[in-house]
């Protein structure tokens, strides 16, 4: 869904020769592991579909919300790739610049601090 967290678990080939060689193919980011990027909030990623992704160096991102938190909230991936909130000894990967709800999507600036 728009907003996971998502590492890239292939990247494209560089002289790709069927037509899914020319995307890289990613999997929900979870627990302990790196982002790579979120998918766009106007878009849906699956193992059949394409879809786009938004990269941790974009200004900011849409992210998909594990719980009710709150602006300034630390954010890391769990295992579904939703976004929970980070506490001490974490590694977080962005920070909240708005309210969000469980389950729904909230903007955040991409920011990697262990917390």
């Amino acid at each position: 869904p728009p907003g996971t967290a998502c590492k890239i678990t292939k990247l494209p080939q560089l002289s790709p020769k069927v037509f899914t060689e020319q995307y890289s193919q990613v999997s929900a980011a979870g627990v302990g592991e790196d982002v790579h990027g979120v998918v766009k909030a106007e878009t849906s990623l699956s193992d059949t579909s394409a879809g786009r992704l938004v990269l941790m160096n974009a200004g900011f991102i849409p992210v998909l919300l594990n719980a009710n938190l709150k602006k300034g909230d630390y954010l890391k991936p769990v295992a579904s790739g939703k976004w929970d909130k980070a506490m001490a000894g974490d590694q977080s990967f962005a920070k909240l610049v708005e309210d969000g709800l469980k389950d729904g999507l909230a903007w955040a600036r991409p920011i990697e601090v262990k917390i």
